[in-house]
């Protein structure tokens, strides 16, 4: 599978210059045509949403060698500790993050250091608090080695909302802090 670089500089994240421009589109036809205010409002409000949900922030973080960062938005639900039989063998600490429809949804990375591989593993999109979610939804396994040659894991699990995983990275990529991968 070759991977395809994607620039992060753009306001709106790329993947939803598509639904915008639809948004937009039907926003300037229900003017135009004169739909009413109530099919304005709706296509306003839509308008509004797709810029929201696909909105790129930048995220300035601290610049110090030892920081570790939360990488994406959201809430800390759980930490355990877990032994993984599936990708890493070997005991991990787990974070489980949930974002809510409005956060952002990038992964950035965590610290500073490379990006040795990712890779996707294909799969639904059952809700987060669903028992099944955890062994059937769309994740991506990403592997990292920090500036100290730490190694960390990170593995991200897609939600409800039907979205494949991407990333801008590809393996062996130099990643800064707060960096989207």
């Amino acid at each position: 599978m070759r991977a395809t670089i994607i620039t992060t500089t753009e306001p709106i994240a790329r993947e939803g210059f598509w639904y915008v421009g639809i948004a937009f589109t039907l926003l300037i036809l229900s003017f135009y045509y004169d739909f009413g205010l109530v099919s304005k409002l709706f296509y306003c409000a839509l308008f509004i949403f797709s810029i929201a949900f696909f909105r790129n922030p930048e995220r300035i973080a601290d610049s110090d060698e030892d920081v570790i960062i939360a990488p994406c938005d959201g809430r800390v639900i759980s930490i355990d500790k877990e032994f993984d039989t599936k990708f890493f063998n070997d005991e991990a600490i787990v974070i489980v993050i949930r974002n809510k429809v409005l956060d952002t949804h990038f992964i950035r990375s965590a610290f500073r250091g490379v990006l040795k591989k990712y890779f996707i593993e294909r799969g639904n999109f059952l809700s987060i608090s669903s028992d099944k979610a955890h062994l059937l939804n769309e994740r991506a396994v990403l592997e990292f080695e920090s500036h100290d040659k730490n190694k960390a894991f990170f593995s991200i699990m897609s939600g409800s909302m039907p979205s494949h995983l991407s990333f801008y990275k590809t393996n062996d990529s130099k990643v800064r802090i707060c960096e989207r991968l």
